[in-house]
């Protein structure tokens, strides 16, 4: 399965970003972006595309608000750090 066809599959779930090529995080196990990379709550680095930072950055914060949401019954709650954890799909051109 490529990126793509994994990305089409999970159509309106968005906790799954497009990082960089080949690389797709799951936003629920995102502690934070270090300058040009994601680091996970295990402490797990993956470069992300500097031209794609700002969106990046964008959605894991609309994804963290509408979790925030639902958790807390629709008022503003304390987002905790989510400890480790990684979905990264590798797709071999053969």
């Amino acid at each position: 399965m490529t990126i793509a066809e994994f990305l089409k599959l999970a159509d309106n779930d968005t906790r799954f970003i497009p990082v960089n090529r080949g690389i797709v995080l799951n936003a629920d196990y995102i502690k934070d972006i270090e300058g040009s990379v994601c680091v996970t709550g295990n402490g797990e680095r993956f470069p992300i595309k500097i031209r794609e930072k700002t969106r990046i950055e964008q959605s894991i914060r609309e994804y963290m608000f509408k979790k925030s949401e639902k958790t807390s019954g629709g008022e503003h709650g304390r987002i905790h750090k989510i400890s480790s954890g990684i979905f990264q799909l590798c797709h071999n051109n053969t």
